[in-house]
């Protein structure tokens, strides 16, 4: 499954607008003061000058309705007003930039914005930061991700702090560790995983389901570490189906014997697993039984085969000869 967007025949254009703009400002900004910031800055990316002027008539606002707007962005310091020679111009400024600028800030004057968890100076999420180095060294993209995730995705810290310290101490990941982390991060938090006993209790799970992934890869014949796909597959197996360690490793035995060639994916065995799982071959017996079953079925199959071949061939000789009797 994939989320992809058309191609469109006839391309007027889009806006980039930030993530922060939305999840921080959209609910409380006077509906006004989101029209004026959406148009002009829509505007900005575009090669003709436009004026205030031209906002009044398109939203249908006068001069106060305006201004007010433009102060209430003001405020919150996401735009600056620069003057010019005839009258000044707005610039609008890279919300994401604050949340950097917020690991080196130790206090933060302005006190009006909505925003607290961004402005505030309990924003200095340097300490946090510093305690995530303690496993690995982090560039100025890294942080600035990790604090969305807590800002916009509201992941607690402690879950971040856990995808660390499972990462590299528990998996010892080294090599693309920040993209791991993230996918753990991100999954736990989709699993309702939010708390640090939540959190806890999950990777004791794990922990024992991640025996059984090796022993899995043992039968199968694959040497490498358990990935991500394969393990909820696994999962499935174990958790959904609640087919005993024992009952899998004689059904993935018997389903790798009967297959020619390299190594084959996990989809296969998915696939034949779900198939014994429908048909509720669920104890080590009913498989044995199913087995017999069809090897009996194979056996009777094979004698038709030969009968029809004996026959094939009478036939033939028996053709063959009266052609050549003349008949």
């Amino acid at each position: 499954m994939g989320f992809k967007r058309n191609k469109m025949n006839i391309d007027f254009g889009e806006t980039p607008i930030e993530n922060l703009f939305i999840t921080e400002f959209l609910k409380n900004a006077p509906e006004i003061a989101i029209k004026v910031y959406l148009l002009a800055y829509k505007l900005s990316f575009e090669e003709f000058n436009y004026d205030n002027d031209y906002l009044k008539r398109e939203l249908n606002i006068n001069d106060n309705e305006l201004n007010a707007a433009w102060e209430y962005w003001l405020e919150r310091k996401i735009i600056e007003k620069i003057p010019n020679d005839t009258d000044y111009d707005i610039v609008f400024l890279s919300i994401r930039e604050k949340f950097v600028n917020a690991f080196y800030k130790n206090h933060i004057s302005d006190t009006t914005v909505t925003s607290p968890n961004i402005y505030d100076s309990s924003s200095d999420f340097r300490p946090f930061i510093k305690e995530l180095e303690k496993y690995m060294t982090l560039s100025m993209n890294q942080k600035t991700t990790i604090v969305s995730w807590i800002i916009e995705d509201k992941i607690n810290p402690d879950i971040i702090l856990g995808g660390f310290e499972y990462t590299i101490k528990t998996r010892k990941i080294n090599n693309n560790a920040f993209n791991y982390i993230k996918k753990c991060v991100k999954d736990w938090h989709t699993q309702g995983i939010n708390t640090k006993e939540k959190l806890e209790n999950y990777l004791i799970n794990f922990s024992e389901n991640h025996k059984n992934y090796i022993e899995i890869y043992k039968v199968l014949g694959w040497q490498d570490k358990p990935a991500a796909g394969p393990i909820e597959i696994m999962n499935k197996w174990l958790s959904t189906y609640h087919l005993p360690m024992s009952l899998l490793k004689r059904m993935l035995t018997e389903i790798t014997k009967s297959i020619k060639g390299g190594r084959t994916n996990i989809k296969y065995f998915d696939k034949v697993i779900t198939d014994y799982h429908t048909n509720g071959i669920n104890t080590i017996k009913k498989y044995e039984d199913y087995l017999e079953k069809n090897k009996q079925k194979l056996h009777y199959k094979n004698k038709e085969d030969k009968k029809s071949s004996h026959k094939d061939i009478e036939r033939k000789l028996l053709d063959k000869s009266r052609k050549e009797l003349g008949f």
